[in-house]
Order: C-alpha cells, then sequence, then structure tokens
C-alpha cells in the first residue's frame, strides 16, 4: 500500500485519528483510532462517545465504510467487559433489527434500566425480523420482571 494520509478529528469528548492508505484503483483502508479525551467521565460515558464518534464517522467521512476489525481496550476488563458487550449487542444482528432492538433499548434506559441491563434484556428477548420495537421492549420487560 501506498499514499499514506492522515487526519485527526477533535471533538468535545474524542479524539479521532484516521489513517487512510490507498492501496491502488478505487480499494482503501483506513485504520482508524478513537480515544475518549474525558478520564473524569464514567466507563460508560467515555463507551458511550467511543462508539457515537465511531457511528458519526460512519454516517459521514467513511460513509459506506464497513469494520473488519474492531478492537477496544480495557483498563479494568473484568468489570468493563459486560457494558461493552452490551453496548454492542445490537450490532451482532440483520439489517433491519439494529434500529429496532436499538429503540427497545433507548425506551428501556429511558424507564430507568442501565444500558446494560437493557441490552442484556433485550438480548434474552431474542427478538427476530418481524418484530417492531414495541415488540421486542414488551418481551424485554417480561425478562426484567
Amino acid at each position: 500500500m501506498n499514499n499514506k494520509k492522515q487526519q485527526n478529528i477533535q471533538s468535545e469528548k474524542t479524539l479521532t485519528e484516521i489513517f487512510k492508505y490507498n492501496a491502488g484503483g478505487e480499494a482503501s483502508e483506513y485504520h482508524i483510532i478513537i480515544h475518549s479525551t474525558k478520564p473524569e467521565d464514567t466507563y460508560e460515558e467515555q463507551l458511550n462517545a467511543v462508539l457515537n464518534t465511531y457511528d458519526n464517522l460512519l454516517a459521514k467521512e467513511l460513509k459506506g465504510g464497513v469494520a473488519v476489525f474492531k478492537r477496544y481496550f480495557l483498563s479494568d476488563a473484568a468489570n468493563q467487559a459486560d457494558t461493552l458487550l452490551g453496548q454492542l449487542a445490537d450490532e451482532t444482528v440483520g439489517s433491519t433489527e439494529p434500529n429496532n432492538r436499538k429503540d427497545a433499548i433507548d425506551a428501556l434506559t429511558a424507564l430507568g434500566y442501565s444500558s446494560m441491563d437493557a441490552a442484556k434484556a433485550v438480548k434474552q428477548a431474542d427478538p427476530n425480523a418481524d418484530m417492531d420495537a414495541e415488540d421486542i421492549l414488551k418481551a424485554a420487560l417480561k425478562y426484567l420482571m
């Protein structure tokens, strides 16, 4: 690969380093590092900032991009892994389900459940492609009761 380019994007809560490698033709490879810049924030707040930054990158600068590999560095893996897995749960399903799953998780957090508990409940609800957000929410609430 040749023609390496680097771009840094600073936001309120993150610093993003984007490395672009032009392989020739239309193909390019990106290596992205997203740092939380607010050490005073809770782990969950830092994780949300990183995940939101990534989602924004896919919507803007890297529109149409697909992650081949992701790595998360945790300072206290024993206590942070469940939260990370809960936040990433909706990334593991097909094209129409993530929005319905995310909407159900958002509704549960609005009801006062932690995002980790909400994500676990939605996962336990075992939503399928025919379920809308309301159906997933009902099933998740049954699991939480």
